[in-house]
């Protein structure tokens, strides 16, 4: 019975802890949101990244942050021709010493390919940029 008693004392004691945390995440949330200095809370949190505005006709965004986009684009730049996605990997791991997921690359190059946004898709796993396909057209 004193081992149930001390088990009882035990939960109620840790309620009561975390009682006390969501009351002082509370506080910090309404800091944050500046409800603690008689502003109204804004409708967005603030340090929310700014999106850069598309051009007109066009789907295609400045992206901000490295990421497998830009490291394939610069490593297809560097080659200047399509490239199979596996050469893609060990070049964008030779380059800027990061790993990428086979899976996560071809990935997103399918998104850029279908939206017809910086890459094509030259043979199956083989992505070349855009603008080298209307090169080719023009050339021919």
């Amino acid at each position: 019975m004193a081992k149930a008693n001390d088990l009882i004392a035990l939960i109620k004691e840790r309620q009561a802890q975390i009682a006390q945390w969501q009351a002082e995440l509370d506080q910090a949330r309404a800091l944050l949101l500046g409800e603690g200095q008689g502003k109204q809370p804004s409708a967005k949190p603030t340090g929310t990244v700014q999106r850069l505005p598309k051009r007109p006709g066009s789907k295609r965004r400045r992206r901000q942050h490295p990421s497998s986009i830009t490291w394939t684009d610069a490593v297809l730049r560097e080659k200047g021709e399509p490239l199979h996605i596996k050469a893609i990997l060990m070049r964008i791991e030779e380059r800027f010493h990061k790993k990428v997921l086979k899976t996560t690359l071809v990935g997103n190059l399918a998104r850029k390919v279908k939206d017809k946004d910086t890459f094509y898709r030259s043979a199956p796993s083989t992505f070349g940029l855009l603008e080298w396909k209307s090169q080719e057209r023009k050339g021919s």
